[in-house]
């Protein structure tokens, strides 16, 4: 559980200097150096390894890519809590900063290190994976999903897409997905390959040229009950086990 301070970096100031990128280091030659995550042993959790530059524990700040910042780490190795919560589990980026003056108060500013990155492959810029989509039955129901990996078959994570909103992920051993409420909005689905912060899928890194997401697959459409033949005519056949996916055509 965050402490008060923690929530206060989270939503304040903390969040203002992800926003504004990574600022110039302290000019001052009294001042702290600006800390650098050196490694990360992933796992669960993640251990970070960091040079501080000797930056005082009330000085320090630490984040990771979810935009989520504590403080107040008093030795060279961090275990992170801020772990990826999604299932399957992707791997994070991370880095190190320093307050100035202090980590409360008015004028506190935040200055960080470079984004520790975990390593990404570079069939994260083949042809993206695909999907088929398809309606369930009365036993069934929901618009049933299996992912084809192809060129990004060593992904940890496939994102499953309903329009431009992420509504699943998947992993190796598991391809299929069931969307369990297809209609809002209209059911067309894609999948992207994901190797790393895959909470945060399109979060753009100001300034940094890192892509851990493949590109997008093609659209594929799933029959859904989303127009008025298919509510009316379409409901009526479904009730009596018969063929209603002609009336729901997208």
């Amino acid at each position: 559980m965050r402490s008060p301070l923690a929530r206060f970096l989270l939503t304040g100031f903390g969040a203002a200097a992800l926003i504004a990128g990574p600022a110039s280091p302290i000019a001052s030659a009294d001042s702290p150096g600006i800390p650098v995550v050196t490694s990360v042993a992933y796992g669960n959790p993640d251990v970070l390894t960091v040079d501080w530059a000797g930056v005082p524990p009330a000085l320090r700040v630490w984040g990771d890519a979810r935009v989520t910042t504590t403080n107040g780490t008093s030795t060279d190795t961090v275990t992170s809590i801020l772990t990826d919560s999604g299932s399957p589990r992707s791997r994070k980026s991370y880095r190190a900063g320093v307050c100035a003056p202090a980590c409360f108060g008015s004028g506190a500013t935040v200055t960080y290190g470079p984004w520790n990155h975990p390593s990404i492959p570079t069939s994260v810029n083949a042809a993206p994976p695909s999907l088929t989509a398809t309606s369930g039955t009365k036993a069934s129901p929901g618009v049933h999903i299996t992912v084809t990996p192809g060129a990004q078959a060593g992904a940890p994570v496939f994102l499953i897409y309903n329009v431009n909103a992420v509504i699943g992920r998947v992993g190796p051993g598991n391809l299929s997905f069931v969307d369990t409420n297809p209609f809002l909005p209209q059911g067309s689905y894609s999948v992207q390959a994901c190797y790393a912060d895959c909470d945060q899928p399109e979060w753009p890194y100001w300034g940094d040229s890192y892509k851990p997401q493949s590109a997008r697959s093609a659209v594929v459409k799933a029959y859904v009950a989303n127009t008025a033949q298919c509510k009316t005519i379409g409901k009526m056949l479904y009730a009596f086990g018969q063929n209603w996916r002609n009336a729901c055509k997208p």
